[in-house]
């Protein structure tokens, strides 16, 4: 029954970075120093545009860079 149980509550996360994201704030961290240091470190030359994550991080980016807000 235990495994079962382990099992049914194991997160699905719908990627890779959200799932680093959650364990970073699970471990103490903070959200907005995760999120600056990630967005400061993308390089677009080596970004793989196929996934939709990526998409979205090149739009926020950009709108970003442009004046907008996260709101």
């Amino acid at each position: 029954m235990k495994d079962l149980i382990d099992e049914n509550s194991t997160p699905e996360y719908s990627s890779d970075e959200v799932k680093k994201l959650d364990e970073y704030v699970k471990n103490g961290g903070n959200f907005e120093d995760y999120y600056k240091a990630s967005a400061s470190s993308v390089d677009y030359n080596k970004l793989d545009l196929e996934d939709e994550s990526n998409q979205k991080t090149v739009i926020r980016d950009y709108l970003k860079k442009n004046g907008y807000n996260d709101t």
